[in-house]
């Protein structure tokens, strides 16, 4: 993950640690740049949906159901 992205959670004490585990990754391209990606899972780890967040202040959030 990059610098800002660990920063804007560091200010809530969330860890790269935590981001891993919980499969948190950020987009480096496209339409997601930028953003934190969280993802939802269902109770077969099958995924959901995710929001974005844009940790860099463009835009507030970003939700998509898949």
């Amino acid at each position: 993950m990059n610098k800002e992205c660990l920063d804007y959670f560091a200010r809530d004490g969330i860890t790269e640690d935590t981001l891993r585990k919980f499969g948190v990754c950020v987009c480096t391209f496209g339409k997601y740049q930028d953003r934190a990606i969280i993802p939802f899972l269902n109770k077969d780890w099958k995924l959901i949906g995710f929001i974005g967040i844009d940790y860099l202040g463009k835009q507030e959030w970003i939700k998509r159901k898949i």
